[in-house]
């Protein structure tokens, strides 16, 4: 499992950003709602290996902002398995 961290740049303070969510997607499957935050960063953790991609939007009283431009962030691979030594003499 791996970890990423998005970061970006603060939206103007004359809006009251109440809050920021962060969307993203395995292997371009299912977009789903990874969490949410009240700063300008934010920690995925456990993310399975593969293609991710990710979008942010900001919250207001008044509702949901548009999504961000997708960024795309490739997770490790996770440690090879059942690894044989074999020895011939």
């Amino acid at each position: 499992m791996a970890t990423i961290t998005l970061t970006w740049d603060p939206i103007d303070p004359s809006f009251y950003v109440t809050k920021y969510e962060i969307l993203g997607s395995l292997n371009g499957g299912m977009e789903q709602v990874l969490g949410e935050t009240d700063q300008e960063t934010f920690d995925l953790v456990n993310l399975a290996a593969g293609g991710w991609y990710f979008k942010v939007r900001a919250y207001n009283l008044a509702g949901a902002g548009p999504w961000s431009a997708q960024v795309n962030g490739p997770t490790a691979p996770p440690a090879v398995e059942n690894v044989v030594l074999t020895v011939t003499l």
